[in-house]
């Protein structure tokens, strides 16, 4: 087990055909005595924090999958990690309060992150987002006219202002920061997708440096940290993420009781109860044989419609017969009402005709 405080968003893929991206690479091949490196990415930005002492000997790291639970606040700035192998599967396990938690490692081979990382000697582009700013950011970047994309127009004279324009604009929005932000260079204007930019600035990012309009940007908070941000080309929004789809979890309980965290799809248990992971749903397939006529294939779709047309067919007589039972009954009813009146009638001239019979006696 080891020691964890990096409390950072994950930045991995949402893509499920990219199962590999969809997790947190924990990379043991670092330098000095933090040798292990956090790294996620996404194909547009990527993340890694290295301030981390792993004893984990598993050869070119481990990859563990990004869940609700491994985000939640709840579990504190401190847990205990660690991973293990049972026959053949590799698990990672956390420990945190009086949570205990078990979940699959992802199988696959992480790509070379640090072969994307630019160098951050020769960036003749600076800017350092002061914290007043990055605040006011939070409110104005998801109303700023535009889409996905927002454009840092930096000046010379060290201003950095956010440009924004809907379609169809004849100018567009700028806003200016002015609590404390600074640019340092030759004069700019750099475009990148607004809530990439706003993720970065929530996780502490602060300082960053580029080298052109094309070049990705870096920014190192000190502490271990680096954040890579591509630019946007012009026009183009980002993908929006899809869905995460949590993998399955085995969960194992710990000490202590605690307040219940959210209900992710992969959940941890505490010693008052356990929740239970919400099945898998799994869409229905369609099939195909193939059968020797002249074209060589044929779907199975014709033979289930008339099959399915068949079906109808029935129902449709069914209903017709059971409307039909339905009538004959009521006429039934209808008859035996009718007999219980004549019948009345009949007693009744009967009576009628003993009266008549007493009175000519």
């Amino acid at each position: 087990m080891g020691k964890c405080s990096c409390r950072r968003p994950p930045f991995a893929s949402a893509d499920q055909t990219r199962p590999v991206l969809n997790g947190i690479h924990i990379d043991l091949e670092g330098k000095g005595e933090r040798k292990a490196t956090l790294v996620a990415c996404d194909g547009r930005r990527l993340t890694c924090c290295n301030s981390l002492n792993l004893p984990i000997k598993a050869k070119g790291g481990v990859i563990v999958p990004t869940t609700k639970f491994l985000t939640w606040p709840g579990l504190g700035d401190e847990c205990s990690i660690g991973t293990g192998t049972i026959k053949t599967t590799g698990w990672f396990c956390l420990a945190a309060g009086p949570w205990t938690y078990r979940v699959k490692l992802v199988e696959g081979v992480y790509p070379n992150w640090r072969q994307v990382l630019p160098g951050n000697q020769d960036m003749q582009h600076r800017i350092a987002f002061a914290d007043a700013d990055v605040l006011a950011m939070k409110q104005l970047l998801p109303t700023l006219p535009g889409n996905d994309g927002v454009a840092l127009v930096c000046d010379p004279n060290g201003v950095v202002a956010l440009a924004g324009r809907n379609a169809g604009d004849k100018a567009e929005t700028t806003v200016a920061l002015t609590a404390g932000t600074r640019y340092t260079g030759t004069g700019e204007r750099m475009l990148l997708n607004r809530f990439f930019l706003l993720d970065a600035l929530t996780a502490g990012f602060r300082n960053f440096g580029f080298q052109d309009t094309c070049s990705p940007m870096r920014s190192d908070d000190g502490a271990g940290g680096t954040h890579v941000l591509m630019p946007q080309r012009v026009g183009g929004n980002a993908p929006a993420p899809a869905p995460v789809q949590e993998p399955p979890a085995d969960t194992a309980a710990a000490a202590a009781p605690a307040a219940a965290p959210p209900q992710p799809g992969n959940t941890a248990t505490s010693t008052p109860a356990a929740e239970t992971p919400p099945p898998e749903t799994h869409k229905e397939k369609k099939t195909m044989t193939k059968e020797g006529n002249g074209n060589g294939t044929t779907e199975q779709g014709p033979a289930l419609d008339k099959v399915l047309s068949a079906v109808e067919t029935a129902k449709t007589k069914l209903r017709e017969a059971v409307g039909s039972l339905a009538d004959v009954a009521e006429s039934v009813k209808q008859a035996v009402k009718e007999g219980k009146a004549q019948a009345g009638e009949v007693e009744k001239a009967r009576l009628t005709l003993q009266k008549l019979q007493q009175i000519s006696l």
